[in-house]
């Protein structure tokens, strides 16, 4: 019985991982192929090239004359051909998420002709539930935004909600959920503030969904909102940015309050470069940003005013990013991204801890991810995901207690005693927390015709 039970679970898991070629796809083209008096036509050759790389995407209607056909997001040139019939081409654009629904009537022709509409994809997503809103490239480049945290946008979104505490678009654990390129990057344990979670620069991202509520069930591990973001590509053009971004309190007003200038100082730089390793088939991306803000933190304790030592101290935000992506044929593509944020910040202040018990934060998240994709039919996508996030907490105290007897027992290296007065705490412990989370997933993605069309996505 049990060696039964195990070649079951062995099957199983072959089943699961060797489906041909990845979580949810990109975007999708859906539609129907018909002729001048309704009748479907299998057989049409659909294709589709994304402008800025070149890559190419082709699949064929069916018996029903019908197709499906995952890409990337971006500006397309959409050609549909059969033999006997002219040519018909659209452009237009799509985002993330979409499923945009193309429906294609053909004429006859005895000689060859092209028919060519331009347009893009419809604003309302008939095939989908779900509330929410795409933020596109055009905002993402365009819409200024104070400290050029691009998940701010997110308020552009309807149903949109966050803590204006923290510039996340959301705001207590599992509340909501941030992937990036499929990638969930949320860090659960923790709040969801800009400082403890992992950055993006606004120049490596490309654009965004934000879904409010009634997201499907591959979304998951979130209680509210998702916010699905995918990363810049390189295309067939070597192109680059390079900017720098500062702000200081003398372009500031006086404090309604204090009727001084408040002194604040921020500084950051941002650059991007990618371009072709192969035209049309292999490009690849990369993005570097830093921030530096200094600060100062002051101890204003009434009781112990000799201990009143404020302390200054710069944080310092690196974001890295690289992503190559790879067309194999027109069917199998794969894309790979690695980013690295590193954020150190000092935490005190106020009147209730001496200086002591304040001390550096750092918070460290490098990330990798890959994606298989692979259109298997005109009906049917398999897409294959592994990666891994791993992040790391670590505060320590200004001063440190190096361990040895105290009088005669160690108290731990890197720690310091910690002495409890009445409303007031001198010293502080070293703490580091870790969160690593490896992940690895299939989903198919099929249609089938009954009572209408259903999309059914199987996976693990």
């Amino acid at each position: 019985m049990r060696s039964a039970s195990i070649r079951g679970l062995l099957t199983f898991v072959v089943m699961l991982f060797v489906s041909v070629a990845v979580s949810a796809q990109e975007a999708t083209f859906t539609g129907t192929v018909t002729d001048a008096t309704g009748g479907v036509l299998p057989g049409v050759t659909i294709t589709a090239v994304h402008a800025a790389s070149g890559n190419t995407f082709t699949t064929v209607t069916d018996e029903r004359g019908e197709f499906r056909l995952p890409v990337r997001v971006g500006n397309y040139a959409l050609t549909v051909e059969l033999s006997g019939f002219s040519t018909v081409n659209r452009s237009l654009q799509i985002l993330i998420g979409q499923t945009a629904e193309v429906d294609v009537q053909m004429m006859p022709s005895s000689v060859q002709e092209t028919v060519t509409v331009t347009g893009e994809a419809p604003l309302v997503d008939t095939t989908s539930s779900t509330v929410g809103a795409n933020i596109d490239p055009r905002q993402m480049q365009e819409l200024p935004i104070n400290g050029r945290n691009w998940m701010d946008l997110t308020l552009l979104a309807p149903g949109a909600r966050r803590n204006e505490g923290g510039g996340m678009a959301q705001f207590r654990q599992g509340y909501a959920q941030t992937n990036v390129d499929g990638q969930q990057v949320t860090i659960n344990y923790h709040s969801q503030t800009d400082t403890e979670q992992p950055g993006f620069s606004r120049d490596a991202i490309a654009e965004f969904e934000v879904v409010a509520n009634r997201f499907d069930v591959t979304q998951g591990r979130s209680q509210g909102m998702v916010v699905n973001a995918v990363t810049k590509s390189g295309t067939n053009s070597f192109a680059g940015t390079i900017g720098g971004y500062f702000r200081d309190e003398r372009f500031n007003s006086k404090d309604f309050i204090t009727d001084t200038v408040l002194p604040y100082s921020n500084q950051q730089v941002s650059t991007t470069f990618g371009g072709p390793i192969r035209r049309d088939r292999v490009h690849f991306f990369a993005a570097y940003e830093y921030e530096r803000e200094p600060k100062t933190y002051v101890f204003n304790n009434a009781r112990y005013p000799s201990f009143n030592v404020n302390q200054e101290f710069p944080t310092k935000v690196h974001k890295t990013l690289g992503r190559l992506d790879y067309q194999f044929t027109p069917q199998t593509r794969l894309s790979a991204r690695f980013a690295y944020f590193n954020n150190i910040f000092f935490a005190g202040g106020g009147a209730t801890q001496h200086p002591s018990a304040a001390g550096t934060r750092e918070r460290k998240t490098p990330q990798y991810n890959a994606t298989l994709t692979q259109v298997l039919s005109s009906r049917a996508v398999n897409e294959i995901r592994a990666g891994g996030t791993n992040y790391e907490r670590l505060d320590q105290p200004s001063v440190r207690w190096k361990g040895g007897p105290f009088p005669y027992h160690p108290v731990g290296i890197g720690n310091s005693p910690v002495i409890q007065l009445q409303g007031y705490t001198i010293g502080g412990n070293t703490l580091n927390i870790f969160q690593n989370t490896q992940t690895v997933r299939d989903d198919f993605t099929t249609a089938y015709d009954w009572g209408g069309r259903h999309d059914v996505k199987l996976g693990g």
